[in-house]
């Protein structure tokens, strides 16, 4: 019995010492690691992580209806350039349900829920680009915008997002406790926003832009979906479905062969990227410490990727041919040696400080506006005098055609008429800025024949009552040179002539009889 308490003793002694131990080593490192990064002490049951994935695979109307307005949301957010309308439509986007559903499935070797997950994406992604087609086909607006353009260029920090993005919307499904991550994530991966590019680039027959966008999303979803599967598969998580050894090899090796694929394109246009960004900063840093003068000062620059010329737009005293050869050399420090370097320059005489060029950007750029603001208004006023003019024009319009069908059927030797009107000056004299003329209404004929003043005559009167005026001017047009309905050539003068003899014989005539 001595035996037995002793033993009782020694134990709570023992537990007691125990207790004291993890008082004092309750901040260790190891600990303090523990409970950190210890993802099993929240994590919900098994049947509640299946029953959350399993309400984002489904397909029914209320999906399908918000799937569309996201789709409508988004695009008009990138046709307006606004991201808060594009974050808007992200964060009521059901893509992200199949998604994660395809990377569970896989780590659980679920071929039905895998299947249900792929169909339903894939639904859902042609329901989109469809969608968003349709939108950009039918807007006004058909430039793309910065936040357009910034979905049409993937690279490998888009990669680094969708793992991210994946890791952490595997995570909080996971725990008991609802969390607001996954909104985050779509945010943060967008799938929205590119499956949009892509229609952009189908209606504007823009296959480039289709491409990238389309690559994009590819990458979100693959990452996405295989980020799902590492945290199912690190958290243990017990599966329904079981697996030999070379299935799970298969699939493993499946998964890296995508996981490869999908990375491979990115690294290549990210490398271009940082090639791009490298030699902007060169060009930059050149400009900026070599071209440092006392009297001349950088207005712009500019580099021409077409012509593969650095083009220098300097003000100031004028630099010699030997300063610029000396700069053209120093190109090849700074690794731009592949561009021709060509400096604009504006001579001002007593050369300008940077200071100066301030205040002279300044008052050049308030000139502008002023100039811009006189030219505004005189364009305002030439414009209200074209509409008088044109009104007035409209006014005292000539009916040419009707005109020209009369003439032509009583004078077949007319094939042609035009009609205007001749301001000439009342003094007959023309003189500079005379504002009394009378404004005569001149008709021509182009004619392959002439004819007689008499039938000219007879035209003019008739004009003259057609169109209720004093005085209508009728010209007749013979081989280029214009003839008034006063003229008479030798021929019609000398008809003219037997007319009136025969007339004056007949007369005799008449009187001997």
């Amino acid at each position: 019995m001595d035996k037995h308490s002793e033993s009782v003793k020694e134990r709570i002694e023992m537990g007691k010492e125990r207790i004291e131990e993890r008082k004092k080593n309750a901040y260790s490192f190891k600990r303090l690691f523990n409970a950190a990064f210890n993802l099993s002490a929240d994590q919900a049951d098994y049947e509640e992580i299946e029953d959350r994935i399993e309400s984002g695979i489904v397909l029914r109307g209320t999906n399908m209806c918000i799937l569309i307005l996201a789709i409508f949301i988004a695009s008009v957010g990138l046709n307006m350039n606004s991201t808060a309308v594009i974050i808007g439509a992200m964060l009521v986007s059901p893509l992200m349900g199949p998604i994660m559903g395809i990377g569970f499935s896989i780590a659980n070797y679920d071929t039905n829920m895998l299947k249900r997950s792929a169909t339903i994406l894939f639904f859902e992604v042609i329901v989109a680009l469809a969608t968003s087609t349709v939108y950009f086909s039918l807007t006004p607006i058909t430039t793309a915008g910065s936040e357009l353009l910034a979905r049409t260029s993937p690279a490998i920090w888009d990669v680094i997002i969708a793992v991210c993005g994946g890791l952490a919307g595997m995570i909080g499904t996971t725990r008991k406790e609802k969390s607001n991550i996954l909104p985050g994530v779509a945010i943060a991966t967008a799938l929205m926003p590119p499956l949009c590019t892509a229609g952009y680039g189908l209606a504007m027959g823009n296959l480039r832009y289709f491409a990238g966008a389309m690559y994009l999303f590819s990458i979100n979803g693959i990452f996405i979906a295989i980020s799902t599967m590492l945290i199912t598969v690190f958290l243990r998580l017990p599966s329904k479905n079981k697996a030999n050894e070379e299935t799970k090899k298969q699939m493993v090796k499946r998964v890296i062969i995508v996981a490869v694929v999908a990375v491979v394109p990115s690294l290549f246009l990210a490398a271009n990227m940082v090639k791009d960004s490298v030699f902007d900063s060169n060009v930059a840093n050149f400009v900026n410490q070599e071209f440092q003068f006392e009297n001349t000062q950088v207005v712009k620059y500019s580099v021409d990727d077409e012509k593969k010329e650095l083009k220098v737009a300097v003000i100031g005293t004028t630099l010699s041919s030997d300063t610029i050869h000396a700069l053209e050399q120093k190109m090849n420090k700074y690794h731009i040696n592949s561009l021709v370097l060509r400096v604009q320059q504006t001579e001002v005489k007593a050369g300008i400080t940077p200071d100066e060029l301030e205040k002279y950007v300044k008052t050049e750029t308030s000139q502008l506006t002023a100039e811009n603001e006189e030219e505004y208004q005189e364009l305002q006023s030439q414009l209200i005098s074209a509409k008088t003019d044109l009104a007035a024009y409209q006014e005292k319009e000539l009916d040419v055609v009707s005109i020209r069908e009369e003439i032509t059927a009583l004078y077949k030797e007319v094939k042609e008429v035009s009609a205007g009107y001749m301001k000439t000056p009342k003094t007959g004299v023309v003189e500079d800025n005379q504002e009394e003329c009378n404004e005569n209404i001149v008709i021509i004929l182009e004619v392959d024949k002439k004819i007689m003043q008499s039938e000219m005559k007879k035209i003019s009167d008739w004009l003259e009552k057609r169109l209720k005026v004093e005085q209508v001017l009728v010209y007749q047009n013979i081989d280029g040179v214009l003839y008034s309905e006063d003229y008479v050539d030798s021929t019609e003068e000398t008809e003219n002539k037997k007319n009136v003899e025969t007339q004056q014989n007949g007369e005799m005539d008449s009187v001997n009889e």
